[in-house]
């Protein structure tokens, strides 16, 4: 599945709050999006949802999610 223009990938946690500084890449045929996010969450975030969210703009109703629940070990 592709895309063009270029997805606008938008990474969330807890549905509500937008993640910043995602690193993205952009295929050479503009077809594809790659795009990572490294976070260091706290006992706060347990139990919230990371989603990565893709959309076109210019597409009618392309909207993409997946999410993953957190899950955090930690030593006191």
């Amino acid at each position: 599945m592709g895309s063009r223009p270029p997805a606008t990938i938008t990474w969330l946690l807890g549905g509500t709050i937008k993640l910043p500084d995602a690193q993205e890449q952009i295929s050479a045929d503009g077809n594809k999006t790659t795009s990572r996010l490294s976070l260091t969450l706290t006992t706060d975030d347990l139990g919230k949802d990371i989603t990565c969210r893709a959309e076109n703009p210019h597409v009618q109703a392309s909207m993409l999610e997946d999410s993953i629940r957190t899950e955090i070990n930690c030593k006191k």
